[in-house]
This record gives C-alpha cells, structure tokens and sequence, in this order.
C-alpha cells in the first residue's frame, strides 16, 4: 500500500473516539500531524493518509474496525466519585483506556466463567448509606475473616496490603492494579456487577494506601454503588457516598475498641501533640498508615481537628510515588492482574476455547514468557 493512500474513515467516528479518550485536538495531533488538519478531517473536508490514521488510532487505543463503523457503539459509563473539577471531559487519556481495558477483561472472565470456582455474591448490594458505619466496617471484617490475630502476622506494609487483596479475592471480586496514573487524579475506581464484580488500584499508591482503597471499593460493591475516586477529604464535602466509603475504611483499618484499648493500654489518653514518634507504634499494630490513625483519633475526640489539619497538610508535602519496576513482564502481570481472572483465562486455553497466539492479549504479555508465569500460578505466588 502506497504511504500516500487514503484513509476513507468515518469522520464522526474519529472525533468520538478522540473525545473518549480524553484527547484534545492539539493533543491529539502533536507530534503526528496538523491540528488544522486534523481538525479538517473530524468534519469531513479532508483525509488521512492510511499512515497517519493508523498512528492516531494506535494513540487513541481504539482498534481500527471502529473508526469504519456508522455510528458510536453504546460503551459502558463509570460513576466518577470525584470534586467538580474532574470532570468526565479531564479523564486522561491513559486513564479513559485502563477503564475501557478493566472493563474488557471482567467480559472475557464473564465469557469463561465455567471455567472457574463459583462464588455467592450475596455481599453486593448488601448496606446502605444510612447504616452505622463501625457497624459495617465490623461486617465487612466478619465477611473477609481478618481479626487482630491476623494483622499480628503481618511483618509489614505489603503483608498488610496482600492480607487484605487476598481476603477479598476469595469473595469473588477481580482485582486489578493499574499503573502510571497521578493518585491526584485516581486513587481506586470499581465496577459492582455480578458475576466478578471489579476493584482496580492505583499502582503509584502507597501499600496502606491501596488497603484503605481496596476496603473504600469493597464498600462501594456492597452499596452496589461502583464508580471512580480519588478518597480524599474534598470528595466527602461533595458526595454522601464518598464520606460514608471512607468512614467504614478507616474504621475496618483501625477498629474503634482496639483503638481506645490500645491508648488506655499504653498511657497515650491525654497525649495531645501526637508526633510521629507517637504513631509509630501504632502504625505496626493496626498496618495502617498514620493518617488514617490519625483521622480515627480525630473522630473519638484524641486530638483536634486544627492538629490533624496541620498534620495533613504536612505529609501531603512529603508524598512519594512508590516504584514499580525491576520485574519481568510475566512478574508485571502477576501483580497487576486479578489471580481468578488469569485462572480462567490458562484454565479456558487449556480447554481449547481459544489458541495460543490468543494469550498474549488476554493477558497483556509477551508468550515467550507464558511458561514462566504458569510455573509461578502453580507454585502459588
């Protein structure tokens, strides 16, 4: 095919998918052609060549086939628990495709579902926002059987965090982490359909900070309320069900009679300054991190609220993105990619409902590692 030839898409389609995949016209253009062309070509008054239209296709992650189509096809909306200024329009590009991408997957895992352990979902849909909230944060440790016990054998943060992702798994929920995406812009979102109900993680997000995440999108699956968030305190003062989430995370985190019996245990009842040195000991004890500590205090009445303020605005300032790499793209996967999901999908190959070159996107990987990630399922890690 000459580079020169012409690319007869669909002009409506090309500025849907541009527009649902968070780009502007000069983002979308840069470093590939004109905006003015570009531009041109979204109203019908001129074409890509089929070079050009391959490259924006590819940025746009959209496959080929679609920019063919005669209209838009109906896609699957996400509730976006978020302050106003994050609106459906300002999803980056990268996050606009993650959802589309988690939404694909739990598809596939419905698909083969046969193929897998069958899970009661009697926990969707099970709360409402007017319940007590250490109420349902003391279910929600019932239902994932996490006791103090438990928490004791955690050496550190990432026992903590794969303790709590296990325990959730075992619900029947697919958990996926997604990566290079600003916390600011996502901290967890959740889908809370049936079967496989859905937690995505931000991958950029501290250990601590993905456990309050998991338990704030287990909770929205139990509201059946599913949608994207970032959890944080700008959110509460706009959405009820944001407050509420956050409520009972913290309070699964760091239950309120293990709290006042650890205060009154070690002397720490009129302890009013509260350093880090203070939270420290606390932080191994409940494997939360201390702002969440310190948030419990704030709600029993331990400090006051100008001191937790004043501490919050300090630790944001100091808030590191954690690394993710020295690992191998089946290790990635691993990591990344829900345990039930990737069961059903090398338990559906080996039943032959798809051939192997049909793995690599499946899973997102490369097949010359496929033998190495299937040793690591096997021996359970």
């Amino acid at each position: 095919m000459s580079s020169n030839a012409l690319a007869y898409i669909n002009p409506l389609m090309l500025k849907w998918t541009r527009k649902r995949s968070g780009y502007s016209i000069e983002n979308a253009a840069k470093n590939l052609l004109n905006p003015n062309k570009l531009k041109k070509v979204e109203e019908g008054r001129d074409y890509l060549t089929f070079v050009q239209f391959k490259k924006i296709a590819n940025r746009y992650k959209y496959p080929i086939t679609y920019f063919y189509l005669k209209e838009p096809p109906k896609e699957r909306e996400i509730n976006d628990f978020r302050v106003l200024y994050y609106n459906e329009g300002h999803k980056s590009p990268h996050l606009n495709y993650e959802i589309r991408r988690i939404f694909k997957k739990r598809d596939y895992a419905v698909e083969y579902q046969k193929f897998g352990e069958k899970f009661e979902y009697f926990f969707v849909n099970s709360i409402n926002i007017d319940q007590d909230t250490e109420t349902v944060a003391n279910d929600i440790l019932k239902l994932l059987k996490i006791n103090q016990k438990m928490r004791k054998k955690w050496k550190n943060d990432y026992d903590a965090f794969n303790g709590w992702k296990s325990a959730i798994e075992k619900l029947g929920v697919l958990i996926f982490q997604a990566s290079n995406i600003k916390i600011e812009e996502m901290r967890g979102f959740s889908i809370s359909a049936i079967p496989y109900p859905v937690i995505v993680l931000n991958r950029s997000d501290s250990p601590y900070g993905r456990c309050f995440s998991l338990i704030h999108e287990l909770c929205h699956i139990m509201l059946d309320e599913g949608g994207l968030c970032i959890s944080n305190q700008e959110d509460e003062d706009h959405f009820k069900i944001e407050k509420f989430c956050n409520y009972v995370a913290g309070a699964a985190l760091v239950p309120k009679d293990d709290l006042l019996e650890y205060i009154e245990k070690n002397n720490l009842i009129n302890l009013r300054s509260w350093e880090d040195s203070d939270l420290k000991p606390l932080v191994r004890f409940f494997k939360a991190s201390k702002e969440v500590i310190l948030r419990r205090l704030l709600i029993f009445g331990k400090i006051s609220k100008s001191l937790y303020q004043e501490k919050h605005k300090y630790w944001a300032l100091f808030t590191k993105k954690k690394s993710s790499g020295g690992e191998f793209g089946y290790q990635k996967v691993l990591r990344t990619q829900s345990k039930i999901y990737i069961n059903l999908i090398l338990n559906a190959y080996h039943n032959e409902e798809f051939t192997y070159s049909r793995l690599g996107d499946y899973l997102d990987m490369k097949l010359k590692n496929f033998d190495k990630l299937e040793e690591d399922i096997l021996n359970g890690k």
